[in-house]
């Protein structure tokens, strides 16, 4: 079975939160989904408003930034061989939607993970060396599994109203606009298998 899913990378702690948050090791993969509990929820804040203004770590100070960003992206993994393959370093959240068009197949570095088009289906590797374990997304289920993305993406946003209280409605217009988490989503124009040459 195949999934692809919202994640955000859990950076070292550096200045605490000005909130509680959920304790989850150093460059593990936070997963936003309907799921999360409260603390993980906080953590997913205070990774953005560290990554967008790290000067002035407060929802006030995060509510006032334009163009939030965050370390993340989508990460696809397959449960009957076990392999994921997750966004490399300096792949945002944030560009979540170009992706999933397939217009910007940029996906990070160190490791950089690295797609290639072998007609009715996608391979993607870890890195770029396209040497050991890698996924294969059939393109006729890529549309199902970039919706099924989207829907976790929904159902997180308001869990983020949810935790932030009175400030809820104004942070979660500020992630849904910056995300662009509940606008259609559009798929990749052309996901049948290319007809062969005659």
């Amino acid at each position: 079975m195949l999934t692809i899913r919202p994640v955000i990378e859990v950076r070292p702690p550096g200045d605490p939160a000005p909130w509680p948050t959920a304790c989850q090791p150093a460059w593990s993969w936070l997963v936003l989904d309907a799921t999360r509990a409260p603390g993980e929820v906080a953590l997913f804040v205070a990774a953005v408003a560290a990554s967008s203004c790290p000067d002035t770590v407060t929802l006030d100070g995060l509510l006032a930034t334009p163009d939030l960003i965050v370390s993340g992206g989508l990460q696809v993994h397959d449960a009957t061989t076990g392999v994921t393959v997750s966004p490399g370093c300096c792949c945002g959240l944030e560009d979540w939607r170009a992706v999933a068009r397939g217009d910007d197949l940029w996906l990070g570095h160190d490791p950089a993970p690295t797609v290639q088009d072998r007609g009715d289906h996608l391979r993607l590797w870890q890195d770029d060396n396209e040497q050991g374990p890698h996924v294969d997304i059939p393109r006729a289920q890529l549309p199902a599994l970039l919706e099924s993305a989207h829907r976790d993406l929904n159902a997180f946003l308001p869990l983020i109203g949810t935790w932030a209280g009175d400030r809820g409605p104004a942070l979660v217009a500020a992630i849904d606009r910056e995300f662009a988490i509940t606008a259609p989503l559009e798929l990749p124009c052309d996901t049948t298998t290319p007809a062969p040459p005659t």
